[in-house]
């Protein structure tokens, strides 16, 4: 009768275990060891067959390619990553910096010359379990980053240097 009991148990608590080291592994937690070098190339986010890019030079410019413009190009932003209008893009040009020596994980971003709402905004470098490197950009709706929903936030992921 235990054993009965005990391998229903077992069987449980090892699939209780497997979800958890599952969400575990696939979480992001902030890349507060990421060396400045590693900020350089080409950070994507896809949709569909769209694609929008923000390539980090090392000399602190910045091009993106491909972003809907509801994102920080009107004055009503998008609410949700769903309602992103990826049908409408922008290409911008700007510049980006670390905020500190110290702090290389933690980023400043500014356009110029583009008729934007949103003319400068900051990320944080997010890294995974298995290293791969990714950028957070909160849509207009955020009026608190640290309680903004999965879906206000646009995840940038760093492309593998060729």
């Amino acid at each position: 009768m235990v054993a009965r009991i005990c391998r229903p148990l077992l069987i449980l608590t090892a699939l209780c275990a497997g979800i958890v080291l599952l969400a575990a592994c696939s979480s992001k937690e902030v890349a507060r060891e990421v060396e400045a070098s590693s900020l350089h190339g080409d950070w994507t986010a896809t949709h569909d067959d769209s694609e929008a890019t923000l390539s980090l030079k090392s000399d602190g410019s910045l091009d993106a390619s491909g972003w809907p413009r509801n994102l920080m190009c009107s004055a009503d932003g998008a609410a949700t990553v769903e309602a992103l209008t990826w049908g409408d893009t922008v290409d911008l040009k700007g510049t980006w910096r670390s905020v500190s020596s110290d702090l290389t994980y933690a980023l400043a971003f500014s356009t110029q010359g583009q008729d934007c709402v949103v003319t400068g905004w900051s990320s944080y470098v997010w890294e995974d379990s298995s290293g791969q490197l990714a950028l957070k950009i909160f849509l207009q709706s955020v009026t608190d980053p640290d309680s903004a929903s999965d879906n206000q936030v646009l995840w940038l992921t760093k492309v593998a240097d060729r």
